[in-house]
């Protein structure tokens, strides 16, 4: 399993970030870029989601409890984040803000539900996640305007990763294991219709949708029984692997631009450290991004955008004290936002 798509939550909070870009292409104007960053508390008491808009921090919870913010959209002038902050009792209850403020709650907080990504299409607000049922299986799940609707099979674990919406069509990635929690089979929901995306043969797992031209594009990661993972493009449910197979890769996120696919992640540039460092995928062709610290052990690429020719991606880097940073690259280059922390999702406009 990807480990940045893990349910565990207790020492991590969430924070999104606005930043103007320095230099925005002169055909779009101002371009805004927006990153998710959990946040370990360094000083004891429950982490706290927080939201920096062009640098300004706002809280999203109080800090009584832990709290994870784990995607951001923006619509008009609305910006939206979904995420999850437990409860007296210890359990996540998924949720939404709008503008800083609690929004929706997703969750009645009897179990573990967790709002993963989200997006808003014709005032309507999309929510992929999933939520554990009384026999503590999760369940995949989509909420529509705070509506829950299980849409993973309650005889397995299904999780839902990803939310996509195109035309009227709502796209879901995600995964079904077996009901003790193993093996790992990609799977894509369409109106909430199961499409099987893996051959069975090896472990998968889809974490991004995105369509374009009429194709819809799934990214995620093949598991082998060697040992070699492999980043992985569906295309409407074509495979095709676009590492190399040389080195172990996954992918998180996927964008496109034109007639340009794009899928970030990361890769095992070097074999002998058995560190991952980030990098995304252009039609199939790897970028490395760079290094926000002079000295890092690894790290990867959490989402990816395109605007104007520019490409963002959003992500962390751990240094050789084992702590992490969250980073933004622009075209490569990488700005560093916050030590003890990840960047969880970018967003362009």
């Amino acid at each position: 399993m990807v480990s940045c798509w893990s349910a565990a939550h207790g020492s991590v909070a969430a924070a999104a970030v606005t930043l103007r870009v320095q230099n925005p292409p002169a055909q779009s104007g101002a371009v805004q870029f927006m990153v998710m960053v959990p946040v370990a508390a360094d000083a004891g008491g429950a982490p706290v989601a927080t939201i920096w808009t062009n640098g300004a921090a706002r809280n999203l919870t109080n800090g009584t409890y832990d709290a994870v913010a784990e995607s951001v959209f923006v619509t008009n002038s609305d910006i939206f984040v979904a995420g999850y902050e437990d409860n007296l009792s210890g359990k996540a209850v998924a949720k939404v803000w709008r503008n800083g403020s609690p929004y929706q709650t997703l969750s009645n907080g009897s179990n573990d539900a967790y709002a993963m990504s989200m997006t808003v299409s014709n005032s309507i607000t999309y929510v992929a996640g999933y939520e554990n049922n009384s026999q503590g299986r999760p369940v995949a799940t989509l909420w529509t305007n705070g509506t829950a609707r299980k849409i993973g099979d309650e005889s397995y674990q299904t999780f839902a990763y990803n939310v996509h919406v195109s035309n009227g069509s709502v796209y879901v990635a995600g995964e079904y294991r077996r009901a003790d929690g193993g093996g790992h089979l990609a799977v894509l929901w369409v109106n909430g219709e199961l499409q099987v995306l893996g051959d069975g043969y090896n472990q998968t797992t889809a974490t991004a949708v995105a369509t374009a031209n009429g194709n819809v594009y799934v990214a995620g990661t093949e598991f082998e029984a060697s040992g070699m993972q492999n980043v992985m493009l569906w295309t409407n449910g074509s495979p095709r692997r676009i590492s190399d197979g040389r080195a172990r890769a996954n992918a998180h996120s996927i964008a496109t631009h034109n007639n340009d696919v794009y899928l970030c992640g990361g890769y095992q540039k070097y074999s002998v450290s058995g560190y991952n460092f980030p990098a995304y995928w252009k039609n199939g062709a790897v970028q490395d991004l760079e290094p926000a610290l002079q000295l890092t052990v690894g790290g990867y690429a959490r989402s990816i955008a395109v605007s104007g020719g520019s490409v963002f991606a959003a992500g962390v880097q751990r240094s050789l004290d084992n702590r992490d940073y969250a980073v933004v690259w622009e075209n490569g280059t990488a700005t560093s936002l916050a030590s003890n922390a990840e960047a969880r999702g970018v967003f362009v406009r």
